[in-house]
């Protein structure tokens, strides 16, 4: 068995990869698509159909108001059937940055403007079936500056909290969005 050090990178093993031989896609809907990729691993000699999601990559902004809240919003999610505590965020448009999407989703989903953006992580929500990333966002110094114009289907409310009760929430299993784990920690780690 090897031994991974701190050192490694993806794809430097190349025994372990598939060649891709051909994509079809079977399903396209406005926000992803489903794709039925046939791969062939050369050691094995063989071929196989997976698939894939295909999307756009997202943003999620970690907005801090000026006295530390974190601006959240609720929503029903239509995958679990439950309403959610979330940052808010979304698909980045054609020509957008990670920024500017979350200035653009922090703005339409709550109201809220920021002074500043940074960028702290990206990440696959799920390299075995997704072919996206999602981008992690702080921002700060925000404060509310508009309405809010949520898309059709997005029925949000807007709320703040602070960082301990959000952290309790995600350690009690009230927050279990993966994704919103994910970017808390990143956040949390921006700010220490």
């Amino acid at each position: 068995m090897k031994i991974i050090k701190a050192d490694w990178r993806p794809d430097t093993d190349k025994k372990l990869q598939w060649r891709h031989k051909h994509t079809e896609t079977i399903l396209k809907t406005r926000i992803f698509s489903i794709a039925n990729l046939t791969l062939a691993h050369p050691r094995q000699n063989r071929e196989s159909d997976f698939y894939c999601f295909h999307a756009k990559d997202w943003a999620l902004v970690f907005a801090l108001t000026r006295h530390n809240m974190l601006v959240v919003i609720e929503q029903f999610r239509f995958g679990s059937l439950h309403t959610t505590l979330e940052a808010p965020g979304g698909v980045i448009d054609k020509n957008e940055t990670p920024e500017q999407a979350a200035q653009r989703e922090l703005r339409e989903e709550t109201g809220f403007s920021a002074a500043a953006f940074k960028h702290m992580a990206s990440l696959n929500p799920n390299p075995a079936i997704n072919n996206n990333k999602i981008h992690f966002i702080m921002a700060t110094g925000a404060g509310q500056t508009h309405n809010c114009s949520p898309d059709r289907d997005e029925i949000i409310d807007c709320a703040l909290i602070s960082l301990a009760d959000f952290e309790k929430l995600i350690d009690r299993g009230k927050i279990d969005h993966a994704l919103i784990t994910a970017g808390f920690y990143y956040l949390k780690k921006n700010l220490t």
